[in-house]
């Protein structure tokens, strides 16, 4: 018989009682439950897809590489701290303002590879005047593991959102 509620006792000796309408199946009765949870991480407004964010995003800065005929890279080496420069520009016809405390969250990658997660300081841009736009600084740990080859970074702001802004660059991967 699945149980019908959940005791969570706290680190300080506090118990709490949560009842539950659903339950797993049980496969071994004589065997304990367990229940584990990760690190907290940030989180971001799921917004409907009418609220399209009225941003364009471009990863900025020098591109010393030349990867082929027309296609400059980023040069980046396994394990080093890639800096560069994210430019958020306001795409609307009227002023955009982040939302005060409540600034959206972005993910960065070196693909293939894992997604980095973060929250945007985003509190000293302010206001953005229609057209204008504004340089976030931005650092990446390339993974030592990176395959050594041509490669892309990707880059997404408020990823949950309607037409999320992205951008992509080429990164070249050396020892």
């Amino acid at each position: 018989m699945p149980p019908d509620e959940l005791k969570l006792t706290l680190a300080r000796g506090t118990s709490v009682l949560v009842p539950l309408t659903q339950a797993p199946r049980c496969d071994a009765p004589k065997q304990p439950s367990l229940l584990s949870v990760g690190p907290f991480a940030p989180t971001e407004r799921r917004l409907p897809a009418s609220s399209r964010l009225p941003l364009g995003v471009a990863i900025v800065g020098v591109r010393p590489v030349r990867v082929k005929p027309g296609l400059r890279g980023f040069l980046v080496h396994r394990g080093e701290l890639f800096r560069y420069e994210v430019a958020v520009t306001n795409t609307s016809r009227r002023a955009f303002r982040f939302a005060g405390s409540s600034c959206p969250v972005y993910i960065e990658q070196v693909v293939p590879g894992p997604q980095q997660l973060y929250v945007l300081n985003c509190r000293p841009a302010g206001t953005l005047a229609p057209g204008a736009s504004v340089l976030f600084a931005m650092q990446l740990r390339i993974p030592a593991s990176a395959r050594l080859a041509n490669t892309g970074l990707s880059w997404e702001l408020a990823p949950r959102t309607y037409l999320a802004p992205f951008a992509s660059a080429t990164v070249w991967v050396m020892r």
